[in-house]
Formats: C-alpha cells, sequence, structure tokens
C-alpha cells in the first residue's frame, strides 16, 4: 500500500512543526524532510510502544513511512537530495 502524496506531504509538514518547535527559534541550520526520511527509514526496526510512538511522529503508519523513504529516496526529488545529502552516498 502506499502513502497518497496530499498525505504524505500532511505528515511531513506536521513533523516539521514539531522538529522546528524543538530546534527553538534561535537561528539554526536543519532539514525536517531530512530527519523524517532518517526516522522513517529505522522505524521499522522499533517495537511496541515506541513503534506506536512512531507512528504518531511520523504522520503516518511505520510500513507506510519507510515504503514512502525508500521511494523519495531511489526517486529523489531534487529538495529530497539536499534533505539527505549528510546521510546518503552519492550516486555515481
Amino acid at each position: 500500500m502506499t502513502v497518497p502524496t496530499a498525505e504524505l506531504t500532511a505528515a511531513v509538514s506536521r513533523y516539521a512543526e514539531r522538529f522546528h518547535a524543538v530546534a527553538g527559534s534561535a537561528h539554526h541550520v536543519a532539514s525536517p524532510l531530512g530527519g523524517w526520511l532518517v526516522l522513517a527509514l529505522a522505524a521499522p526496526a522499533a517495537a511496541g510502544e515506541n513503534r506506536a510512538l512512531l507512528d504518531e511522529v511520523l504522520g503516518v503508519p511505520v510500513e507506510l513511512a519507510a515504503e514512502a523513504a525508500d521511494r523519495l529516496l531511489d526517486e529523489p526529488h531534487p529538495v529530497v537530495a539536499s534533505a539527505v545529502a549528510a546521510w546518503h552516498p552519492a550516486r555515481r
């Protein structure tokens, strides 16, 4: 099952709001999309209460978030490449 684009966009937007709230109002450089992608890729390893919490934080079930992250990295939009540059090796 694939997450509809509108649902994925809304989930990442909610995550970005939480992400920046935690980062605070002082100047900072951070990528909510990059953070969401890393969390979505790692989330399937979680179990129990932690997995349920990740469902909430990611805004979609862990399995769907991981699938969406895989898809975004396999066929990245230029914005995705910028968001994960520090965590994803360049393809040559």
